[in-house]
């Protein structure tokens, strides 16, 4: 489920993870794909409804990803709204690293640089002494997998609805 279609990252994000899938030898299926133009909890309630239309198939996903936290974030709630168990039922990830994967009463699985973490790194290089212009700085952060509560071990396939 991905979003802010328009930016770079987006692009980025979507090509290593349909490589990450391949290198499993797994193709993404494009019916169970979106893109939208936001990546925020609205956008998240919005890409999965799309998805639940396709929920009866004998080849529905056990599990989505989502461009970014925000975006998981509306999709899970959408899901539990609409009464399906997570991670039961369905499991949901995100692409990045945010306060809802590590706070509150369901945190979401992800994967990713905390952006508190990039954002100090970023400060660092700018408040930095003997900045060359031209120059960039190629910058290496953890990316850890944060295990929350919306997704489980995946199953053969996801109960039909």
């Amino acid at each position: 489920l991905g979003g802010n279609a328009n930016l770079g990252r987006h692009e980025s994000r979507f090509a290593a993870f349909k490589t990450a899938l391949a290198q499993k030898g797994l193709k993404l299926d494009p019916r169970y794909t979106t893109v939208l133009g936001e990546g925020d909890r609205a956008e998240g309630s919005e890409a999965i409804h799309s998805m639940l239309k396709h929920a009866r198939r004998k080849d529905f996903p056990t599990a989505f990803a989502t461009y970014n936290t925000s975006m998981a974030s509306g999709a899970a709630l959408t899901l539990l709204r609409e009464g399906w168990k997570l991670p039961d039922d369905l499991s949901i990830a995100a692409g990045d690293v945010s306060h809802l994967s590590t706070e509150g009463t369901f945190r979401i699985t992800s994967a990713g640089t905390s952006p508190d973490k990039l954002g100090m790194a970023a400060a660092r290089l700018i408040l930095a002494e003997g900045i060359h212009e031209e120059g960039f700085t190629d910058l290496l952060l953890p990316a850890p997998l944060i295990i929350g509560d919306s997704t489980c071990p995946p199953r053969a396939a996801a109960p039909k609805r």
